[in-house]
């Protein structure tokens, strides 16, 4: 019996959080669902073993923010997963998404959207780094979006926490390339179809949490000869 491979999913929640984890959970992983609030997360720990039976997949609660929560929710991880290294990290949290003028930004929400965006992905990596370099292999996926591109009116918020994570991105990739680690970041360019409501909006202009998931694993599965380290997800309606 062949041994399951470990995915960490940060930042689980309906959408991509919960896509990518039932997606790697469906090909065979053991997922570690992580978000701050671990009653929430129960409900999809369930519909994963009600879908694919007893994967040992698990919730945790970590905030991933906090340095302390950080290191105490992967000390849970790992005494959960037997031994077994962490295969793949994705981090896919965020602050609360906020539109309001640099004028009219509260300090903490702007602190806030930083430490959501970039702080937690850099302590998140920190915990896997040493012993995916050690086995020169693994992959570290983060979630971008269009405002990791270009900041607009009323998302400096936003954009400067997205700019920030883009940038660290790029700097782990370029140092984890060579020891056989795969860090990629994922432009998510469009509408998450969360709610499966399209009373203000076809079906097609929003983008299919699934296919993101299918995206997110295709690139955990390329060949260390032809790595992708970033990527854009768009419907194929909207205006770039």
């Amino acid at each position: 019996m062949s041994i399951k491979k470990v995915c960490c999913v940060i930042g689980v929640g309906k959408g991509i959080g919960f896509g990518v984890a039932e997606k790697f959970a469906k090909e065979g992983f053991s997922v570690a669902l992580v978000s701050r609030n671990k009653e929430k997360l129960e409900p999809f720990v369930q519909n994963i073993q009600k879908k694919y039976g007893d994967t040992g997949s698990f919730a945790v609660e970590m905030d991933a923010t906090n340095a302390e929560s950080v290191e105490k929710g992967f000390k849970e991880i790992r005494s959960k997963i037997d031994g077994r290294p962490i295969d793949v990290l994705i981090y896919n949290a965020s602050a609360p998404f906020k539109v309001v003028s640099v004028e009219k930004t509260d300090v903490n929400d702007f602190q806030n959207a930083w430490k959501a965006s970039c702080l937690g992905a850099f302590l998140t990596s920190q915990q896997v780094l040493s012993e995916m370099y050690g086995k020169q292999n693994g992959t570290i996926i983060f979630t971008g979006a269009t405002a990791s591109l270009r900041g607009g009116a009323s998302f400096g918020l936003f954009a400067s926490s997205k700019f920030a994570l883009r940038g660290f991105a790029q700097s782990l990739a370029r140092e984890s390339y060579p020891k056989g680690v795969h860090v990629s970041h994922v432009i998510i360019d469009g509408y998450v179809d969360i709610n499966r409501d399209y009373s203000s909006r076809p079906k097609e202009n929003w983008i299919d949490p699934d296919a993101i998931a299918s995206t997110y694993f295709s690139l955990y599965s390329q060949d260390k000869s032809a790595w992708t380290h970033e990527i854009d997800i768009r419907p194929h309606t909207e205006k770039w």
